[in-house]
């Protein structure tokens, strides 16, 4: 599950692509170096930065601004959904195994409405896993990574993966406060438009256990008497509601059916 820590994070993320939009290795839309941590920067590093015209983005949550909502009634939302890297041709009375093995991702082989499973390990080939299962089937055999089942009426096989699903437990919509502490007026408005861009447009936060945060923008304003010599700040509201979820592993299963 995302912890408030990954969340800020997550924002941060958003707040780092927005100044450095064609990534770290280009210039940002500064032109000076632009910091973004979930984090309060240290004192010394903050003057050093601002003094040779850096700027700073902090992400931190808010004390006694989140409140439980009713939990999502989608029920159980899939995470991650991998296709099974094993293929399987079926022709006729003959299954041909091709592309790659993952230990543990199983194939089933349905003969005559029979189900076959064998649970592949790191050291298989798809011409090994076609010996196996012909080793499992009555007058079955293997040539290479083919499988042929002379008196079969019906085959059909299976591949299958691992992915993901995350089941709510909890909902909670938390506040997050965005400073941005710049060296002048114009780097303050350009990282602020930048930042305030990226939060409104992407309200669909995609967070760190690959679940999805609603994210929207509450409210901003400006530091105009800064508190220390080239420190202009400017502050970003948002709120973040998301889930506090339970992710379990589950399978995908990938079938074809020939000769039914």
């Amino acid at each position: 599950m995302a912890s408030l820590r990954q969340v800020a994070q997550a924002i941060a993320q958003l707040a780092a692509t927005a100044c450095y939009p064609n990534g770290t290795a280009a210039p940002s839309i500064t032109g000076a170096v632009v910091r973004t941590a979930a984090d309060d920067p240290r004192s010394a590093q903050l003057d050093a930065d601002l003094a040779a015209g850096n700027a700073f983005v902090r992400v931190l949550p808010r004390q006694n601004v989140s409140r439980e909502v009713p939990v999502s009634l989608m029920g159980e939302q899939q995470i991650s959904v991998p296709a099974p890297t094993l293929t399987a041709t079926v022709d006729g009375n003959t299954v041909t195994f091709g592309g790659t093995v993952t230990a543990g991702w199983p194939v089933d082989v349905i003969v005559n409405g029979v189900a076959y499973a064998y649970a592949p390990t790191a050291t298989d080939t798809p011409a090994s896993i076609a010996a196996a299962l012909a080793g499992l089937i009555d007058g079955a055999s293997a040539s290479g990574a083919t499988l042929s089942i002379p008196d079969a009426w019906s085959v059909a096989a299976r591949c299958v993966s691992a992915g993901n699903t995350a089941l709510p437990l909890i909902r909670q919509a938390q506040g997050f406060i965005v400073t941005i502490f710049a060296p002048g007026v114009d780097v303050r408005e350009t990282i602020g438009v930048a930042v305030k861009l990226a939060i409104v447009q992407t309200p669909r936060l995609l967070l760190p256990d690959g679940t999805i945060g609603m994210l929207r923008l509450t409210a901003e304003w400006d530091n105009n008497k800064p508190s220390k010599e080239l420190d202009f700040e400017r502050y970003l509201l948002c709120q973040v509601e998301y889930d506090t979820v339970n992710i379990a592993a589950t399978w995908q299963i990938g079938a074809t059916i020939a000769n039914a």
